[in-house]
């Protein structure tokens, strides 16, 4: 399943978007992680994974390392891998 990514650029640099920082709109990481929750939550967790990493790597990038937006993100994808793990585990056994 792929996704089609919009590229927005503001006219002029007095029309900058809010949450528009180093050309990566932080709106989009929030939009990339409420899908990816709604995955996670219809059980489509390989679908949800990379919406999720998408989303750490544009926070990363707007805020660096250690913001916590970042961690936040951060611990949303590990949840949802340990819930992977999780289900892997249940339906070996």
């Amino acid at each position: 399943m792929g996704y089609n990514v919009c590229k927005l650029e503001p006219k002029s640099k007095s029309h900058q978007f809010p949450g528009f920082l180093d050309g990566l709109p932080t709106y989009v990481a929030s939009s990339l992680k409420s899908l990816a929750n709604l995955l996670k939550n219809q059980a489509k967790y390989g679908d949800a994974e990379p919406l999720y990493r998408r989303a750490l790597a544009i926070l990363e990038a707007v805020h660096g390392p250690d913001h916590p937006d970042v961690a936040f993100s951060l611990n949303e994808l590990a949840n949802l891998l340990e819930k992977k793990k999780y289900i892997k585990r249940s339906r070996t056994t």
